[in-house]
């Protein structure tokens, strides 16, 4: 449990990505998402400090001082208001999305934060940013042409903001907690009316199922055609193709089933980590371990898992098969912090909601009631 956490203090965060078949597909395709999911196919062997048991995590806050805002700026000079996401473009830059702030943002790797859209009140006008309106946005993923996809939580849709600055809608999807960019210029999602599938979503606006069915809702275990899933919010892919997903739902709907499932290319999905309906903080094999809340995920090539762990207010790994050990990498789990800074059990967080994980296994996390996005590296 928490002593482990004395010595491992792991790697952390990523939102990162999920696949599926065609809409009667079970499976998932695996995907090279700037949030940190690889492509390929057979299975991984991870060279990142990140997934490294004895690799130390170092927290540092890349931008926001804290305090809730809408400011540009260097590091503390620039404020937040509910950072919900945040994304590595292929650009090498950092993007977020902030919830209640109505704000995607871009920042440099040095922490220079640029505003590419705000939405001074809720609202739904598509068009050239400053005139266009748009609700509380909970994710966004970044096309290779650096065309940013974003969840209008509010009013359930999916938009996009283009390079040269048009913000207009893609899709009516209801409801999505999550998004992630596919290799080949598709969305994945977790949605549905019980946030119970993830759809696959072209950029001209046609979606189908990718993993789960909608308006199926549950937790079983089983292959394709018996499985089923709720309250899904996080998602990510291994090199393999193996989708993981995370059945907690945080800030916006306090439900969810406090576990984390994986679901595999053939659709056959498994829980590996955490107990239905039981809150807490167990670290531990898998099915011994406990969360609060896991809203967000990122996936290292080999399957190693970190969660965001909303509720318990802190970074949780879950290392890969066959006992999915879970682990506590930064944060004191099952307390509220401030913006502190230092090693793994030093750093504080408050209500994290968004992870990523780069290729080189730094983390980036939307530390949402800190209004701040902090940086993750191992040594």
């Amino acid at each position: 449990m928490r002593k482990l956490a004395l010595f491992l203090l792991v790697g952390t965060l990523m939102l990162a990505a999920c696949g599926g078949g065609g809409s009667d597909s079970g499976g998932a395709q695996s995907s090279d998402d700037s949030g940190g999911a690889s492509a390929g196919g057979g299975a991984a062997v991870s060279d990142l400090l990140a997934t490294d048991p004895n690799s130390i995590a170092i927290v540092t806050t890349l931008a926001g001082s804290g305090e809730q805002g809408s400011d540009d700026g260097a590091g503390a000079a620039a404020t937040f208001t509910q950072p919900a996401d945040v994304r590595v473009g292929p650009d090498g830059n950092i993007y977020t999305i902030s919830f209640r702030g109505r704000r995607i943002t871009r920042i440099t790797p040095a922490g220079e934060v640029t505003t590419l859209a705000y939405s001074a009140g809720t609202g739904d006008k598509d068009g050239p940013v400053g005139d266009a309106t748009f609700g509380n946005s909970r994710s966004l993923a970044v096309a290779e042409d650096g065309t940013v996809y974003f969840a209008d939580w509010e009013n359930k849709k999916l938009k996009k903001l283009t390079p040269d600055g048009v913000i207009s809608t893609v899709a009516e999807t209801g409801f999505l907690e999550q998004l992630m960019m596919e290799s080949d210029g598709n969305l994945l999602a977790t949605g549905g009316s019980n946030r119970e599938y993830v759809m696959r979503i072209t950029p001209d606006g046609q979606i189908s199922e990718a993993v789960g069915k909608k308006g199926t809702a549950g937790a079983a275990d089983g292959d394709a055609a018996t499985a089923k899933f709720a309250n899904l919010s996080g998602l990510a892919v291994d090199a393999a193709g193996n989708v993981y997903l995370s059945q907690g739902i945080s800030l916006r709907q306090k439900a969810g089933d406090q576990i984390i499932r994986m679901s595999d290319p053939a659709g056959n999905a498994t829980t590996i980590a955490g107990q239905r309906f039981q809150e807490g903080y167990v670290d531990g094999p898998g099915i011994d371990a406990q969360f609060k809340f896991p809203v967000a995920l990122a996936a290292a090539p080999d399957g190693t898992l970190f969660v965001a762990d909303s509720v318990n207010n802190c970074i949780r790994r879950v290392g890969p098969a066959p006992d999915y050990e879970v682990t506590t990498v930064a944060g004191a789990c099952g307390e509220a912090g401030e913006l502190v800074d230092g090693d793994g059990q030093t750093a504080r967080f408050k209500n994290p909601q968004g992870i990523a994980l780069t290729a080189d296994g730094t983390l980036y996390v939307a530390d949402s009631l800190n209004n701040a996005i902090r940086k993750i590296t191992f040594q």
